[in-house]
């Protein structure tokens, strides 16, 4: 499960319902689910010490490489379902190419 605290409220997602968690200047998150989008104060570098089986692949982003559909290495974009994307560092292609090689597919 995956918690987070919006105001007084408090959320829990299946971890398998997250598609990424980026970055939103001044010190907010917001996590992309396939049917929703929720804001939150937090650090990323705290999310991916807490969440191992999350993995960034960019100074913003944090993905579940468990949702991944398609990646575009020359564009450096990762696609979830819905057409939703990310960005990919070129720093971390070596590591995401690993890493799906392992993710179990359906």
């Amino acid at each position: 499960m995956f918690s987070l605290a919006i105001g007084s409220r408090r959320i829990h997602l299946a971890l398998s319902d997250l598609y990424f968690i980026e970055t939103l200047p001044p010190h907010k998150l917001i996590v992309h689910t396939a049917d929703s989008q929720y804001q939150f104060y937090g650090k990323l570098n705290q999310l991916e010490k807490e969440y191992p089986q999350m993995m960034r692949v960019h100074k913003a982003f944090l993905i579940n490489p468990e949702n991944v559909q398609e990646i575009d290495f020359s564009n450096k974009q990762i696609f979830f379902a819905e057409g939703i994307a990310c960005s990919l560092s070129g720093s971390k292609v070596k590591a995401i190419k690993e890493r799906i090689a392992k993710t179990p597919s359906d």
